[in-house]
């Protein structure tokens, strides 16, 4: 891998708390490492299920998606579950290699839909009208709607599993119980991004464009603040939520240029700078990151432990 070392960042926690509390400005808090595809040395592929051309590649498994501008959710049982263009029309799908595509919903793109962690149920957000929204719960394996909720205002589902969803947005939060349909707010601010196997919820204590900062605390007490910043906000849990990656906040356009790896207390652990802009951000095992890294003229999936990165897939051209 190719190591790029800078100084970390700390940071002091209160006598009286166990909360951590960010004290420096994350642009000089660390050095970043410079990620430019071209330069990083090849490592293994990605072992995570992942779009190659117009196929799902997972190890020997190749499942052809069809359509167009596919984005993939994750697995579900026998297949995945993909978001593409087919005939002029957005549908998410099942896709397999042993049973037929299955259409489970139709007009919705895939910022509006989200895929349980056990791939057995997706959530397909649908606005019915300027001061409320419509979200279905559907069984991946049999097509079928299992749930149906009317939320007011302008809602998304943040994450769900088996039994509950978290709904949030810019006019609060709620659980969703998934079997009874009862739900139960827990926050009034703009929640933003949850993790319900992690429990970890983030939100904007106001809006953000009118300088509201970003408050990181567990689902289970939403009140006992683990982290707070007015210039970074989540992008994504690792798995347990015990590390985070952040980026600047109200980021917008293609993507953010810088990226950060903190702990969920906010404790510095690297930090990264891209030339043109970074794409999709996942975890592949508990520390280490992959990351759609753009440059200037090449792009290609980057693998990140800390500091030390390496590259894991061919380069392509920057679109």
């Amino acid at each position: 891998m190719t190591r790029v070392l800078g100084a970390l960042c700390t940071f002091g926690a209160a006598a009286t708390t166990a909360v951590t509390m960010l004290a420096c400005p994350p642009a000089s808090a660390a050095a970043p490492v410079d990620l430019m595809p071209a330069q990083l040395e090849r490592g293994a592929d990605v072992r995570l299920p992942h779009l190659q051309g117009g196929d799902v590649v997972d190890g020997q498994r190749r499942v052809d998606v069809p359509g167009r501008f596919p984005t993939l959710l994750g697995r579900s049982p026998g297949g995945y579950v993909v978001v593409s263009l087919v005939g002029g029309t957005w549908k998410t799908l099942r896709v397999s290699d042993t049973y037929p595509t299955k259409v489970l919903a139709r007009g919705t793109t895939s910022e509006d839909v989200v895929l349980a962690d056990d791939g057995f149920k997706v959530a397909v957000t649908r606005s019915a009208s300027r001061t409320r929204a419509v979200i279905d719960v559907v069984a991946t394996r049999s097509g079928t709607r299992v749930r149906r909720g009317v939320f007011a205002g302008y809602p998304r589902v943040l994450d769900l599993d088996g039994r509950r969803a978290v709904v949030g947005g810019p006019d609060g939060a709620s659980r969703w119980n998934l079997r009874t349909g009862r739900t139960v707010a827990f926050d009034s601010g703009f929640v933003y991004r949850a993790d319900l196997s992690s429990n970890r919820v983030a939100s904007f204590e106001k809006d953000p464009y009118q300088g509201g900062c970003t408050s990181l605390s567990t689902l289970r007490a939403p009140r006992d603040l683990l982290w707070k910043s007015c210039r970074e906000e989540v992008r994504e849990f690792s798995p347990h939520g015990h590390r985070m990656v952040t980026q600047p906040k109200l980021t917008d356009g293609l993507g953010p240029t810088r990226l950060w790896q903190r702990t969920a207390q906010g404790r510095l652990l690297a930090s990264y700078r891209v030339g043109h802009h970074f794409g999709r951000v996942a975890w592949e095992s508990w520390r280490t990151l992959l990351l759609d890294t753009y440059g200037n003229r090449t792009w290609a999936v980057v693998r990140c432990t800390g500091s030390d990165c390496e590259r894991a897939s061919r380069l392509r051209p920057t679109p």
